[in-house]
Parts: structure tokens; C-alpha cells; sequence
């Protein structure tokens, strides 16, 4: 069976949740990807909505992909 494609997005610069947490958070969530956005707010979508886009992409095409290999095989 696919893998969920949960990724994490967030900031270095959010200054609600310290980046450490959400990091851990990534791991413990056991998340298909992090994405550390350099200069990016609390509000990830708002400051930095390309590397927020790219990231929902790379998951959906890795999801996409690991159900082609379930069909496979």
C-alpha cells in the first residue's frame, strides 16, 4: 500500500514555533519530506507561497509514483 504523502512546511524565521519543534514534529509525524523555508514567517503560505507550491507538488508526485509501483507490482 502508498505511503501517506504528508509533508511539513515551515519557516526558520516563524517566531510562534521554534524551528526545533517542527522539525521534531516532521520526525515524529513521519513525514515523506521536510521543507525548511529559509527567511520564511509562521505564515509559510503568505511569505513564501512558491516553496509552499513546490513542496505540495513534490508530494503529490511522489505519491502519485509510489501508487504506480503498488499497481505494479
Amino acid at each position: 500500500m502508498a505511503e501517506h504523502p504528508l509533508v511539513h512546511v515551515f519557516g526558520d524565521q516563524d517566531l510562534n514555533i521554534p524551528a526545533a519543534v517542527l522539525r521534531a514534529g516532521a520526525v515524529r509525524a513521519a513525514s515523506r519530506g521536510t521543507y525548511e523555508i529559509a527567511g520564511a514567517s509562521h505564515a509559510v503560505p503568505v511569505s513564501q507561497p512558491d516553496a509552499v507550491v513546490a513542496a505540495i507538488a513534490d508530494a503529490g508526485k511522489a505519491y502519485v509514483e509510489s501508487r504506480e509501483a503498488d499497481t505494479a507490482a
